[in-house]
C-alpha cells in the first residue's frame, strides 16, 4: 500500500489493518493419533491450550503404524479432492502421525509410506508417555521399557493410566518438554535434526517435540 493511499485510511482502520498483516499464521494440519486415546486427548488438550481453531486431531482405527500411516493417507487425499472443488476449503498444510516403535511389525514400511506421502512422523522410542515424561524431567537412561517409562511417569502423576486427561499436570511444562527432548537428541544422540529412522535405534528418544514447534503460530 502506497502512502498517499494510507493517508486518506482513517487511523482506526489502519491499526486493524496492521494487525491483521502482523497476525501470526497457523498451519492447516491434521494429526492422527494411534488407537490408544492417551494420544488424541493429549493433542486436543494442547490445541485447546495453544488457541488452535485449524488443526484436526484423529484417532486412526488401529494401532498398528502401517494402519495409522494409512489413514492420514487417505484423510490427506481425500481433503486434496475436497480443495480442488470448494472454494472455502484449503487442502492441509501438514499432515502428522503419532506412534509409538514398541515392537510393531511392518514399522519401517509405515514409515516409507508416509515419507512417500509426505506426512511428517512423531515416533516415540519405547513409548508416548516418555514425551509425557519429558514434561517434568530430563530421563535419559538407555534402554527402557514401556512398563519402566511408566513407572517413572507415576512419580510425577500417581494415578497416572492410558486414557486419562491430565492437560493441567502437563500443559504448563510444555516448552520444558520441548527443550528436554530436544536436549536429549543433542547432548546424548548426537543428532541435531533427527528423523523417524534415528528414533528406531535410539531408546529413549522421541519426535514429538518437532510436532509441537509446528503447531507454535508463526
Amino acid at each position: 500500500m502506497d502512502k498517499n493511499r494510507r493517508k486518506a485510511i482513517p487511523k482506526k482502520l489502519q491499526y486493524l489493518q496492521q494487525a491483521v498483516d502482523d497476525r501470526k499464521v497457523t498451519p492447516i494440519m491434521l494429526i492422527v493419533c494411534e488407537g490408544s486415546a492417551t494420544e488424541p486427548m493429549y493433542f486436543n488438550a494442547v490445541t485447546k491450550h495453544l488457541r488452535l481453531a485449524a488443526i484436526t486431531v484423529r484417532r486412526a482405527k488401529g494401532s498398528a503404524p502401517m494402519t495409522v500411516v494409512q489413514d492420514a493417507v487417505a484423510s490427506k487425499l481425500q481433503r486434496e479432492q475436497i480443495a480442488n472443488q470448494s472454494s472455502s476449503v484449503a487442502a492441509y498444510d501438514q499432515v502428522w502421525c503419532v506412534f509409538d516403535v514398541d515392537q510393531h511389525p511392518k514399522l519401517r514400511d509405515a514409515l516409507a509410506l508416509a515419507e512417500k506421502h509426505q506426512i511428517s512422523v512423531a515416533l516415540s522410542n519405547p513409548c508416548f508417555e516418555f514425551w509425557l515424561l519429558l514434561h517434568f524431567e530430563r530421563f535419559a537412561i538407555t534402554g527402557q521399557s514401556r512398563s519402566h517409562i511408566q513407572r517413572e511417569l507415576k512419580r510425577h502423576i500417581p494415578k497416572y493410566r492410558k486414557g486419562g486427561n491430565y492437560g493441567n499436570l502437563l500443559l504448563p511444562c510444555l516448552s520444558s518438554a520441548v527443550k528436554n527432548a530436544a536436549h536429549i537428541w543433542t547432548a546424548q544422540w548426537r543428532t541435531v535434526a533427527p528423523t523417524p529412522c534415528n528414533v528406531l535405534s535410539r531408546n529413549p528418544s522421541t519426535l514429538v517435540h518437532q510436532l509441537i514447534e509446528c503447531l507454535q503460530p508463526r
